[in-house]
């Protein structure tokens, strides 16, 4: 891989396009080799010019952004970014698309996302760019909740809870979706600064901790969960950081 990431933007709306640019020239890592705004050209220009990484929109006329995904070089990386969250669940079944952002791009949450593009890409010499404390596993989950597929971003939520074959995901404002995987795996991928496992079903966002009583914690929201014998010793260790 080359010394800087190059990406191509492609999105059909001029406004939004322009914005994500201009967000963008912030990484000096990051090197823009194209712009397309319908993605017939995109094709082309992904054929010709080969990026490490593409932005895609996704509601686009003719063709969209789903469309070109079953298309497009599946070694190049993709963070998609729509106005809606419909797509999330949809386009995570490619294992090349490694971020979902959600219009208008919020620039903390993008310099999440390319954090962990460049945990990513393996490359030492672009991930020093950026301080190794913020390179995360994984900054936000796509999700089933009551309006259909979600994004849900970690800092927004409080706990996960085990149930049967799924997790139930419980975000700061009370609503509740649902994450299809084991306890084990989204251990795996959490950020360990910010969640921890405190018993055998259960995992909370050590950022909504409210206190601590002996063997039991409350979050916000008065939500009360008992700390198991066999996790205490790692989330004393844990709360005395925070």
């Amino acid at each position: 891989m080359k010394g800087n990431l190059t990406y191509i933007v492609l999105d059909d709306e001029p406004l939004a396009h322009k914005t994500l640019e201009i967000l963008l020239r912030n990484y000096d890592f990051l090197e823009c080799i194209g712009s397309c705004y319908n993605a017939f050209s995109a094709i082309h220009m992904l054929t010709e010019k080969k990026p490490d990484l593409l932005f895609l929109d996704i509601e686009m006329p003719d063709m969209t952004g789903m469309d070109l995904l079953k298309v497009a070089d599946k070694s190049i990386k993709v963070i998609v970014v729509s106005c809606s969250s419909d797509y999330a669940l949809d386009t995570y079944l490619y294992p090349n698309v490694v971020g979902y952002l959600k219009k208008p791009v919020k620039a903390e949450l993008l310099y999440k996302t390319l954090s962990n593009v460049l945990h990513l890409s393996n490359t030492n010499e672009i991930a020093k760019h950026i301080p190794t404390n913020t390179i995360q596993s994984l900054t936000s989950l796509a999700v089933k909740g009551s309006k259909g597929n979600e994004m849900v971003y970690l800092s927004d939520v409080i706990f996960f809870k085990s149930v049967r074959n799924y997790i139930d995901v419980v975000r700061d404002d009370n609503r509740t979706f649902k994450y299809n995987a084991s306890l084990k795996k989204i251990t795996e991928l959490l950020p360990p600064n910010d969640f921890i496992r405190i018993n055998k079903s259960v995992i909370i966002s050590i950022h909504k901790i409210k206190c601590r009583r002996g063997n039991k914690v409350e979050l916000i929201g008065n939500r009360m969960f008992t700390i198991g014998d066999n996790y205490i010793e790692h989330f004393n260790s844990k709360y005395k950081e925070r």
